[in-house]
Parts: C-alpha cells; structure tokens; sequence
C-alpha cells in the first residue's frame, strides 16, 4: 500500500475484528500460495476447496494498520462435534470447551456467544490453534457475536492446561513406541518421527 494516501476512516469499522468476535474465515488456498509463483504448490493448491470456516478472534500478530497490506490473526475454530482422541498427538476426547447449550463430561463451563450462535452440538477443541493472514480492509464487526473477555481468559487457560497434557503424554506415548519398535513388537502404532 502506498504510505502517502489518504486513509479510509470510519467510526463503525475496523481493520482487524476485535478479540472475543466471531468471524467467518474463507481459506483459499490458490491465493495463499500465489504470491510464490510455484507451479506445484498452485497445482497442490487447486486440489484443496475453498471452504468456510467460523471461529473467534483470539489473538493478533502485530500491530493492526491501515498500511499493512495483511494482517496475521490467531483464531479458536468452531468444529461440529466432540474431538477423537488421538494418543500419537496426545489428545483426548475432553480437550474442548462446549459452546452455547453444549456440555462437558467433566463439567467445564461453556462459552456462551451473545447474541448466541444459529448451530448446536458445537465445540472449540482446545489443543488446535489456527493463524489466519487476510488482505487489509475496514470491516464492520458490530453484528457478531461474541464471547466475554472472562469467557476468553478461560478458554486460554484450558487450552494451555490440556496443551500441556497433550504435550507429557505425547512424549510417554512415542517413548512407549520407540520401546516396543525396539523389542520387534507389532502391538503399537507406527510412529513418525
């Protein structure tokens, strides 16, 4: 962008959606790659639908500007269902937090979005975090929904705990494997290393 032109201003907008927000996020993985000028990560690029995702603004990396042509945006992605456990990754089947009327096998609290959001058996599955780069342009964000700045703290520090869990017993889980691939037993999972 041109440093010297008049920048478009209005009250009601902003360049970056507000932490707490949630948005919908298109992935377009031809745009995403185009800028390297490689043929095979296009051709890779043009296999992967473009697809929409919803989820809540959690964190920004930068400064939000009007000069910058992107901005880089870290999101909690909304998923239909519970997660499956996943012992190479470390993650179990209560890493998430429920949404709206959704509920916790271990009781945690859920985040409720106001005003609430139009899908149920909705959850935010706590180990995965997802960055988003977007082309700079003033959006109005006053429509959506939100969770509160509570809500946020919450969730981060869920995810951090489950993060940490994930974590201990990915490693117990690849030193249980690296054991059994040691001893030639076939009663463990290949691992990739």
């Amino acid at each position: 962008m041109d440093p010297l032109r008049q920048v478009e201003y209005d009250p009601d907008k902003d360049y970056m959606p507000p932490w707490g927000a949630y948005i919908v996020i298109t992935l377009d993985a031809v745009e995403t790659v185009k800028e390297y000028n490689d043929s095979a990560a296009t051709a890779a690029a043009e296999a992967i639908p473009k697809r929409n995702y919803v989820g809540y603004a959690n964190s920004a990396m930068g400064v939000p500007s009007p000069y910058r042509k992107y901005h880089e945006l870290g999101c909690v992605l909304l998923c239909k269902g519970r997660p499956e456990p996943d012992p190479a990754r470390g993650i179990k089947e209560s890493f998430f937090v429920p949404v709206g009327s959704a509920s916790h096998p271990d009781g945690r609290l859920s985040v409720n979005p106001s005003p609430p959001l139009p899908w149920r058996d909705l959850y935010h599955h706590t180990v995965p975090h997802t960055n988003f780069r977007f082309a700079t342009r003033l959006e109005d964000y006053r429509n959506c929904s939100f969770i509160t700045a509570d809500e946020m703290e919450e969730f981060n520090f869920m995810a951090f705990s489950d993060k940490r869990r994930a974590h201990k017993s990915q490693r117990k889980y690849e030193k249980a494997s690296q054991s059994c691939e040691s001893l030639c037993c076939t009663a463990c999972p290949p691992v990739s290393h």
